[in-house]
């Protein structure tokens, strides 16, 4: 049955009595299908490696008499968390095998070191992403290929789940370890819109509707402790000390825009309060002070079953069963989107108004869009939306934006050779293109009118509204033909 959906849980099922056989009090084990971990906490290294041989010694027979079973020494291996300058030297075995040491060991997807540095972890993660990039990079170039609604998509599905997956073990480590995942997903952005790679990245977060990876992980790790705050079994919330009483406001002292900026983000204790602050402070249906009354409409008279069920309706409608239906978690996933939307935009005016990244996209899109512009657009041509993308964030092949970055030595442009060839010189100033112009501003004028919008006079008034967008890549394409 390998590979087979049922297989996990059945193997689950034939082990489930592990517990009963492996009862070291010292030693828990973490179990999915057929990857085993045992693992003991003490302060002193020996009591726990004699607690860790005890419990393999119970495993053994549990397996090779009961279930048939054998677990292989070899492809074991043993990781230890400890200060000890004679950690490595530990015997623990199996079968009177030997168990090799480690310091890093996968289990489940994660690769976890013995410093909990977790930079083998995301290595790990960076070469699995990049496998999906080059897919991506093999669907579409810059001016060919499957259009952005799909890579979008695709790059969601094959490269940010290897991100989201685990981020909450990885989330507080070094910042330079989680620049390396910063890199992965810009590559994913540019091949997405066809943007150069000098374009601003918060321009192409915002111009693509995907959030920098900090916010990504909080936006998972808020979901998460708002899981297991409504969990009454939870194992986790004994586990993690947070203040019951809060003061003040989480949000402000915490999760801030610099703390984001500077590659910092929360720690559970601090994500755990925040959240359940929200969740007391929000306002809930049975806490609202007005009276909301429910109106039975009888319907199928006469049907005996339904009659029944009337009768038990109307006999418990006023008993107060707020305790017994609340409000289910989820709820909550759309405050939490709210306040990554809000975050985001913070993030946004600090890049643009402080660092003065992407300056000439906030006066096209001064807000956060819902969804990207492409998505909604009827013509999806990967050619045009690549042109719109990048005259969006204002980087494209113009000889004033080539010199600016060291790409050639003159700003003068191709055709008519005069200086400070920039996006407005091409669409406004250019002497070759008078012709082409004439065109292009009778039906900027035409469009104007029929959408009660005044006629453009800048170049970035022309880029504000998709009614422009076409006429703009024609001309485009009878001129200078790609940009």
């Amino acid at each position: 049955m390998q590979g087979a959906t049922l297989s996990p849980l059945l193997y689950n099922l034939y082990t489930s009595q592990i517990l009963d056989y492996v009862n070291i009090p010292q030693v828990k084990i973490l179990q999915f299908a057929d990857d085993l971990l045992l693992y003991s906490e003490n302060q002193s290294l020996n009591i726990a490696v004699n607690s860790i041989n005890t419990a393999l010694n119970k495993l053994q027979t549990y397996y090779r008499i009961f279930l048939k079973l054998e677990i292989s020494s070899e492809k074991s291996s043993v990781l230890v968390f400890s200060k000890d300058p004679f950690a490595h030297t530990v015997n623990i075995s199996y079968n009177n095998d030997k168990i090799p040491i480690v310091n890093h060991h996968k289990f489940l997807g994660v690769v976890v070191d013995d410093k909990l540095k977790f930079d083998k972890h995301i290595q790990y993660i960076c070469q699995n992403a990049m496998k999906s990039i080059n897919v991506m990079r093999s669907l579409a170039g810059t001016f060919w290929g499957s259009d952005p609604k799909t890579l979008n998509m695709l790059y969601k599905s094959i490269v940010r789940s290897h991100f989201d997956y685990s981020s909450l073990a990885y989330m507080n480590v070094n910042s330079t370890l989680l620049r390396k995942l910063d890199v992965i997903q810009n590559i994913g952005l540019r091949v997405i819109s066809g943007a150069m790679r000098t374009t601003p990245i918060n321009s192409m977060e915002v111009e693509n509707c995907i959030p920098p990876l900090c916010l990504r992980c909080l936006q998972l790790a808020e979901r998460f402790c708002l899981k297991e705050l409504a969990n009454e079994n939870s194992v986790i919330l004994d586990r993690v000390s947070y203040p019951v009483e809060i003061t003040q406001s989480i949000e402000a002292s915490s999760i801030s825009t610099n703390t984001l900026i500077s590659g910092l983000l929360p720690e559970i204790p601090t994500i755990m309060s925040y959240i359940k602050n929200l969740t007391n402070n929000n306002d809930l249906l049975y806490k609202l002070e007005k009276h909301v009354e429910f109106v039975w409409v009888p319907s199928h008279s006469g049907i005996t079953g339904n009659e029944v069920v009337d009768e038990a309706t109307r006999r418990d409608h006023d008993d107060d069963l707020t305790d017994s239906f609340k409000v289910p978690f989820t709820d909550y996933y759309m405050q939490i989107k709210i306040h990554l939307k809000r975050r985001w935009k913070e993030y946004w005016n600090y890049n643009t108004e402080i660092l003065n990244k992407g300056q000439w996209y906030s006066e096209i899109q001064r807000d956060l869009p819902m969804i990207p512009w492409y998505n909604s657009f009827k013509y999806n041509n990967r050619k045009f939306i690549t042109c719109i993308n990048r005259l969006h964030v204002g980087h494209c092949c113009v000889p004033a934006h080539l010199k600016r970055k060291k790409i050639i030595l003159d700003d003068n442009c191709t055709y008519c050779s005069k200086e400070n060839a920039d996006i407005k010189h091409v669409l406004f100033e250019c002497e070759m293109f008078n012709i082409q112009r004439l065109l292009l501003a009778s039906v900027i004028s035409d469009v104007a009118e029929e959408n009660s919008l005044s006629v453009p006079r800048r170049p970035r008034d022309l880029l504000s509204y998709r009614a422009f967008f076409l006429p703009v890549f024609k001309f485009i394409s009878n001129t200078v033909e790609q940009i």
